[in-house]
């Protein structure tokens, strides 16, 4: 062979060679890269957050890949998003844009599926009882002291030798029906009998038996002096309209556990010095104070609740918590209003379940959904540490649960940040929401105060019919947890609104008509609906808007609710001049009137799954729910039967239980 013809061989076998090596190196790196791909992410865990600055870098490396096309069209529906002032992904904020806004965006970051179900929650459960109980306690407490009481103008000091029957004959007039009078005497007792000329008083005796169940003899609280009696209602009612909203704030900068613990000591300290107040302006400012206090621990406890339970028993803690609550607190006052005790302990016993109050320092913890919304990272794992082990599940389990819940919210496309309450005053679909359930709990709360303070339901006299209420409440109740649990929230809330309105409107039909038992029905009846919608509106609030902004939201909305039962307190004294059918058929106008409102509302729960008009995010929905959901539920082993493909990239160790 010529020497040109082996420096061809020689070539060639050298290009062999080098393709060789080529082949050999691109299978050295895929083998690499699937290598790489295939280690957990809690092995990169330390170096990923402690440098702070190339996550994103590692995170595009692990995360799965996506099609040309479908990435197209997730940029184009997030650019038609942020171009949209309407939508709910662009809300200003302060310090950034926009930012999305949904309530399933936030949702997917929530720890209450990580730690589990178990006494964690049912300690906060126990506690949003006591709450709930401890603010009705404080809300009925000036009606139970002052029952009506038989009273008559103080004799002069002329005349005080005299025994009652004595005076009333020389110094009281009679009225046409042969009673005598209760606010004015003889302005010359004993002159002769064509001298009728009479005075009110300025003083009075009370019958001595009913004077010692009646606060009302204690502080005067009649004739002339009894719009000091619905000045209290709305004293206690306007508590809540300064200070609640403030409240609500701060629980949504600051945190669910820090406004609780301290609303709930400084409602202990009032609710004592309240029950020895001597003068009556000094019980004003300390039921104000009252007011204030018991209605924020009773609604960011609700919201806590909320937050802290998996998605599947909401609904079972929501509701069992109001309800149990009502119903115990109910039997409390039938028991007190058959014993009929002095006024003096019965506000003691009535105010004692403030006491418990104290177990806020063992029972409640932070809202670890609160604390992921707000970025607050290494808090957030510290409670949601504690949760699980007073839960039982595995430290393994729960560390594993929160490098998924991280990688996932660190990989997200666009940066989630926290929604501020300020965003609320932008135009937008919250700030729509948030109107609207503002008006609907006024409504709510005009309803059932109004109710409560009526002819046939108010103060504490009525002891068969507050039986007949409590025996009736808990099948509504029940009623109540299976509708919540087959229609939709907003269902259940038209539904409600319905028979409010009409129930009512009826009342006020019989109050006019006069037919006795058909009233005394009719009024159980409304009650008994009104009681059933409070603690669904508290639900499908608390569904409607997200944990950076929900505290706030919905202490407004009590605000709003606290505003009805100030006006409710307003149009009592419309039935004083026999003129109640009037305030009811008001009342049912205005019900039919919000329940047009909820119609602007979307559905938030079908039969315990969400509704699509809220589980959208801006077009692309990152389900990590579902992970955290499935993560460290109690369940079963099962038996790998299929093999993960090679070309997806795993979010979880190797070694970690199936899900």
């Amino acid at each position: 062979m010529n020497v040109a013809g082996k420096m061809h061989v020689i070539h060639v076998h050298a290009l062999a060679e080098e393709v060789e090596v080529g082949a050999s190196f691109c299978v050295f790196c895929a083998r690499s890269r699937f290598v790489l791909e295939r280690r957990t992410f809690a092995e990169y865990r330390s170096a990923q957050f402690s440098s702070g600055d190339s996550h994103g870098f590692y995170m595009a490396r692990m995360s799965p890949s996506v099609s040309p096309a479908r990435s197209f069209a997730e940029n184009e529906n997030r650019q038609k998003n942020l171009q949209d002032p309407n939508s709910t992904g662009r809300t200003p904020v302060s310090g950034s844009l926009y930012v999305g806004t949904d309530l399933d965006r936030e949702e997917t970051q929530q720890g209450a599926n990580v730690i589990g179900d178990g006494d964690f929650q049912r300690f906060i459960f126990g506690f949003t009882i006591v709450a709930q109980m401890v603010l009705l306690c404080h809300s009925n407490v000036l009606a139970l002291i002052t029952d009506p009481v038989d009273h008559w103008c103080k004799p002069p000091p002329d005349y005080a030798g005299m025994s009652a029957a004595q005076w009333k004959n020389v110094g009281i007039p009679v009225d046409e029906a042969g009673r005598f009078s209760q606010c004015r005497a003889y302005v010359r007792p004993g002159a002769a009998p064509n001298d009728t000329e009479t005075m009110p008083c300025d003083s009075w005796d009370y019958d001595p038996v009913e004077a010692r169940r009646s606060a009302r003899s204690y502080w005067d609280l009649v004739c002339q002096r009894s719009w000091l009696l619905p000045l209290g209602n709305g004293v206690f009612m306007s508590g809540a309209l300064i200070v609640v909203p403030f409240m609500g704030y701060l629980a949504d900068t600051k945190g669910r556990k820090p406004v609780i613990v301290l609303s709930s000591f400084v409602l202990l300290a009032s609710a004592i010095a309240s029950c020895f107040a001597d003068a009556y302006p000094a019980y004003l400012a300390l039921i104000f104070v009252n007011s204030a206090c018991a209605s924020t621990v009773h609604i960011v406890t609700v919201i806590l609740l909320f937050e802290v339970s998996p998605v599947q028993y909401r609904t079972f803690y929501t509701g069992l918590s109001s309800s149990l609550g009502v119903v115990l607190v109910e039997l409390l006052f039938v028991v007190v209003t058959a014993v009929r005790i002095a006024w003096f302990p019965l506000q003691l016993l009535i105010v004692a379940p403030t006491l418990l109050l104290l177990s806020v320092t063992f029972t409640v913890y932070e809202s670890p959904m609160w604390l992921l919304a707000m970025s607050r990272l290494k808090e957030a794992e510290r409670v949601i540490y504690i949760a699980a082990k007073v839960n039982g599940v595995s430290r393994i389990h729960t560390k594993q649960a929160l490098d998924r819940i991280k990688f996932e919210m660190n990989k997200a496309s666009v940066p989630q940040e926290a929604l501020a309450p300020a965003a609320l005053l932008y135009r937008g679909s919250l700030r729509g929401r948030a109107a609207v359930v503002c008006v609907t709990t006024f409504i709510v709360m005009l309803a059932y105060y109004s109710l409560t303070w009526s002819r046939r339901l108010g103060g504490g006299s009525n002891l068969v019919v507050r039986v007949v209420y409590v025996v009736a409440l808990v099948p509504t109740y029940g009623a109540m947890y299976a509708a919540l649990n087959t229609l939709g929230r907003l269902q259940l809330m038209l539904l409600l609104f319905a028979l409010l309105g009409g129930v009512s409107g009826l009342y006020g039909v019989a109050t006019y008509a006069e037919p006795r038992e058909v009233g005394y029905a009719l009024a159980i009846a409304a009650k008994l609906v009104a009681s059933a919608t409070v603690p669904s509106n508290y639900l499908y609030m608390a569904e409607l808007f997200p944990s950076s902004v929900r505290s706030a939201v919905m202490c407004g909305a009590y605000t709003f609710g606290r505003v009805g039962a100030v006006f409710a307190s307003a149009l009592a004294p419309v039935k004083d001049v026999g003129r109640e059918d009037l305030s009811f058929a008001f009342l049912a106008t205005v019900v039919f009137g919000g329940l047009v409102a909820l119609l602007s509302l979307p559905e938030t729960t079908v039969g315990g799954a969400a509704d699509v008009s809220i589980t959208k995010m801006d077009g692309n929905r990152r389900d990590l729910l579902d992970v955290m959901q499935n993560t460290l539920m109690p369940r079963c082993k099962k038996r790998k039967t299929t093999r993960r493909p090679a070309n997806v990239a795993p979010t979880v160790d190797p070694g970690a239980p199936a899900t």
